[in-house]
């Protein structure tokens, strides 16, 4: 259900649903010995990305130190040739270990969903992070019924019984769903989120966009 709270003001918000993943997922990758692969032989270790990436270089030195072609004294020779747990992610096996790791915590977190919004931001991790936190609105059905729930919301009780009927809530999904939320289908629900698209008075434009498919509509209907 759509949640508000009320500003000090008066003025009534949306609030915004907290997301935890319940899958326990663990995103891993697999490294490789370069020295070892020159030599046509496979060697590496498959790592848990989720651990502190003073852990994971830990385990890529040990994994270099044990090789069948170490290099000491040489530069770190090792590659990213595959991974696992980061859904459909594009992902880039030439990133650094700081940036594998970030990205394997989100998801770990948020699960697919988590691994969807990185990718609607193009590997834009502050930014999937501050959406997931800040404007996640939860699952429903379908955009229509959160549509149909955020209009009840804000403003059923002023509109009058008899004109109830006539609420398009079809033209509240498209206006809405065209300038300030958008969704991800993810296991046959409909997960929602707004973004502030970089204004303070973001819930304020909300019902000034709102107003004119529903508010006036109905009361020249009455």
């Amino acid at each position: 259900m759509v949640t508000t709270y009320t500003t000090v003001s008066g003025f009534r918000c949306l609030s915004n649903t907290r997301h935890f993943n319940t899958r326990n997922e663990q995103p891993k990758i697999y490294v490789v010995c370069l020295s070892a692969s020159q030599n046509n032989k496979a060697y590496g270790i498959w790592i848990n990305a989720t651990q502190s990436v003073k852990e994971i270089n830990q385990q890529i030195d040990y994994m270099l130190c044990h090789s069948p072609y170490p290099n000491p004294g040489a530069t770190r020779s090792y590659a990213i040739r595959c991974y696992e747990g980061f859904y459909n992610l594009n992902f880039d096996l030439n990133a650094r270990i700081e940036d594998i790791q970030t990205q394997a915590v989100f998801i770990a977190k948020h699960g697919e969903l988590g691994a969807k919004l990185i990718d609607y931001y193009e590997g834009t991790l502050d930014a999937a992070e501050e959406l997931i936190n800040e404007g996640y609105q939860g699952a429903y059905e379908s955009e229509l019924e959160y549509a149909t729930q955020l209009f009840n919301t804000l403003y059923l009780q002023g509109v009058p019984e008899h004109v109830r009927s006539y609420i398009d809530y079809e033209a509240v999904k498209t206006a809405i769903f065209w300038h300030y939320f958008f969704s991800i289908e993810l296991d046959n629900k409909t997960h929602v989120f707004f973004e502030h698209l970089g204004d303070p008075e973001f819930k304020q434009c909300l019902e000034h966009f709102l107003r004119p498919y529903t508010w006036e509509q109905l009361t020249q209907i009455a």
